[in-house]
């Protein structure tokens, strides 16, 4: 529960940490358009500055998906180990249910 507990908060900082950051650039970006007036510099400065964000935003979305896959794989696979040997647990109690019939038809008959 403890862990839950962590876990919980280390998110709640990282997302009210993302909003604050996404809010100071906001906020430098303004200043800038405000500063420059608007010229033509500021402007190819403003439009290098939201493509380094559209790259960094869909570097972390490929990222994210490619994450999603390999866990999804990795379940898969787990739950297959988890089939065979539930399967193996039912063959195996099976196998002892017959040894120990035959054990007891051999023991009644001596």
């Amino acid at each position: 529960m403890k862990a839950l507990f962590e876990s919980l908060r280390r998110r709640q900082v990282r997302i009210a940490l993302s909003i604050v950051l996404t809010g100071v650039v906001a906020a430098m970006v303004t200043a800038i358009v405000y500063l420059r007036q608007f010229d033509v510099t500021g402007t190819a400065f403003l439009g290098g500055v939201l493509f380094a964000a559209l790259v960094a935003l869909a570097t972390r979305v490929s990222r994210a998906e490619w994450l999603a896959a390999r866990r999804s794989k990795q379940i898969d696979r787990l739950r297959a180990r988890l089939n065979q040997e539930i399967a193996r647990g039912r063959n195996a109690t099976e196998a002892m249910r017959i040894a120990e019939t035959r054990m007891r038809l051999l023991s009644d008959a001596v």
